[in-house]
């Protein structure tokens, strides 16, 4: 009986040392990818696309790689066609532990809305165009006589410097394009419209403002102008409504 018991371990351990030894020989590109895991790098409220998004380009490309064994998978042409998307930055994949395809995605930021008569699209701070589709973001918005050289040379930083500002940053909620030396700030406080020349020297011309409502404009009404200007070198030129 004994002997009958250390035959049956033994045959047991032997089992179990083949199958150990055989799965360990087995080559990875041997297995079936059982999933894809899609991780957005970036999930802030301003991103223009999620999981769902991503898996969608797999499905209408006919590249979704689940079921497929490893060895069959390209993993450069996933890439790339993921990364065609005007909301992708940059993607990467790569095989889990347990044989999912991670699809790593890092996306486009918008920073600006532009609105022209012609077109309208999101801008990011590199200058990337992206469709507004169905997406709804609450950023500084960029209307009038706008070109892309001008929403990404003039009106990028002008936005990077009113959102970085605690002062401006809620306060001026539209920027209007007359022409390229003709710019106008459109704030949430009173019906005056601010105009700015080019846009150049942004901050000088807002720190003269700023000055300016703490000495006059505050005691005089936020309703008596109907434009302020600050365009001229060391000055603010005031104009009445009519």
């Amino acid at each position: 009986m004994k002997t009958a018991l250390k035959i049956i371990l033994l045959t047991g351990v032997i089992g179990y040392l083949v199958f150990t030894v055989m799965t360990l020989s087995k080559k990875n590109e041997d297995y079936v990818c059982c999933g894809v895991d899609v991780v957005i790098s970036d999930t802030s409220g301003k991103t223009l696309l999620n999981k769902e998004f991503v898996s969608d380009i797999l499905a209408n490309r006919k590249i979704s790689p689940q079921g497929q064994t490893i060895s069959r998978i390209n993993i450069n042409r996933i890439e790339q066609v993921v990364g065609e998307s005007a909301y992708i930055d940059s993607v990467q994949c790569y095989f889990t532990p347990k044989h999912n395809l991670c699809i790593r995605v890092i996306p486009r930021k918008p920073v600006i809305h532009v609105i022209t008569d012609d077109a309208e699209y999101y801008m990011d701070a590199n200058g990337n165009i992206m469709p507004t589709g169905n997406f709804n973001l609450d950023l500084c918005l960029m209307t009038g006589n706008i070109s892309e050289k001008m929403a990404k040379e003039k009106l990028l930083p002008l936005a990077s410097y009113l959102d970085s500002n605690e002062t401006w940053k809620d306060e001026i909620q539209q920027v209007n394009v007359i022409d390229e030396q003709h710019i106008e700030l459109i704030p949430m406080t009173g019906e005056h419209r601010i105009r700015i020349g080019n846009g150049d020297n942004i901050k000088e011309k807002m720190d003269k403002l700023i000055l300016f409502r703490e000495e006059g404009l505050d005691k005089v009404g936020w309703n008596k102008y109907a434009y302020i200007d600050l365009s001229y070198n060391g000055q603010v030129v005031c104009t009445r409504k009519n």
